[in-house]
Formats: structure tokens, sequence, C-alpha cells
């Protein structure tokens, strides 16, 4: 019977593949590559901005979500074997929901342990991600003619850090990307592009971890500047 079994997962695996590839193989209102309506929220005033963090990946399960479950309909699901497939063989961009068995890749063995989770061979749900925390202690000194921008490392994660992203707000303006891939050892930030006379800086950060994942944005408080 497990031998069966073991032939059953191979031959739908296979299916995927192709399936992966042809670009899915199921239709309606969740087609593969449409995003959950949920993906984007309001910000809370005066700490994180998600109306501002990057657009999601194509499947982007809701907050809360376990480990497999790509469409968030809280089941596992072969739409759901799909849509790991596609990230595997790199049709679409790969996020950590797919990472079922939580080892930091995206792999074939990912796209069995959630089928066998379909037929009842694996306990749901597998677990859920590490949380994508956020620095601590960000703040920014005047050095003249620089601007130092200075944070803690996230903490109480196990998810590997791959960079951050350093933005700045000038006298109430837009926001731009000053620094956007500081190496994950990195805690500071010297700002040499302040502009001449007096103005208001605010700064913000995000901490970007493996698998697509980021953090949301930690501010600053303002900073009246003259150079």
């Amino acid at each position: 019977m497990r031998s069966l079994s073991g032939l059953v997962l191979i031959a739908i695996v296979s299916v995927l593949v192709s399936c992966a590839l042809l670009g899915g193989c199921h239709s309606g209102e969740h087609a593969v590559g449409a995003a959950s309506a949920g993906a984007t929220g309001i910000a809370t005033a005066g700490s994180v901005d998600v109306a501002d963090a990057p657009p999601p990946p194509p499947y982007f399960p809701p907050v809360g979500a376990a480990l497999g479950d790509m469409d968030g309909d809280g089941h596992p699901s072969v739409d759901d074997a799909i849509r790991v497939m596609r990230m595997l063989v790199g049709l679409d961009q790969q996020y950590i929901y797919a990472d079922v068995d939580g080892d930091g890749a995206i792999t074939v063995a990912d796209v069995i342990k959630l089928l066998r989770a379909v037929v009842g061979l694996e306990q749901w749900p597998f677990g859920y991600p590490e949380p994508a925390n956020q620095v601590s202690n960000l703040q920014v000194q005047a050095q003249s003619p620089n601007i130092l921008v200075t944070w803690g490392a996230p903490a109480d994660t196990e998810l590997t850090v791959v960079s951050y992203e350093v933005a700045r707000q000038v006298d109430g303006g837009g926001w731009s990307i000053v620094a956007a891939e500081l190496g994950p050892t990195t805690l500071q930030y010297r700002d040499t592009s302040t502009q001449s006379g007096t103005h208001d800086y605010q700064y913000r950060l995000r901490v970007k971890y493996i698998l697509s994942q980021a953090s949301l944005y930690t501010y600053s408080g303002s900073l009246r500047f003259t150079r």
C-alpha cells in the first residue's frame, strides 16, 4: 500500500509539472496568477505603511495562512501544489509560503509533502511562516554635512536577513530609496546626499528576508537639518 501511494504521488507530481509549464490545470475565480484581494491594507498612523509596501507575489495567502496554503482557503489542495510547482520551475516569484518543509528553499520535496497532506498521509497544517519582524531602535543623527541612520537587527525570528532598504522623505514630500540593498550585517547608513539649506528629513527602513519575505516599514522621527 505504501509503494502504491508513492507511485500515485510520483504520477501526480509529473502531472503538476505539466500543469505548471502550461499555465495551470484549472479555471475560475481562483485561477492561477490571481492575487488575493486582501493583499494590501491600511497603515497604522506613525508606525508602518502597508500601502507603500512592495506588491505581493502572484500567490499571496492572507496573514495567518499555513505553509503550503497558497490560496488561503485553509485546506491543502492540488491547486496549492500547482502554485508551488510554478514557483519551483521558475514561472512565478518564489515566496515563503511555498517552503512547506521550512528548510529555506522551494524543492520537489515541498510539493510531495503538500500532496501527501492532500491524500491524508501527512498531518495538516504543517506550520506557519516565521514572522518577518521589523528593525528596532531606528534613529537619525545630524553629523554635518551628512545624516547618520542607525538601527538594531530584527529580533525573535529565525528568517535569514538578505538586505535592508532605506528610503528618505524631505520636507514631507514623496519617499525615495537612498539605499536599496544594504548587506545583512549592516546596521547603519550615512546619507551623503543631503540638500543645501535647512530641510526636514525622515527615514523609513524595511528588512528583506529569504524567499521574497519583507517586513513592514519602520519610521524614524523627523530631523531638521541644515547643510
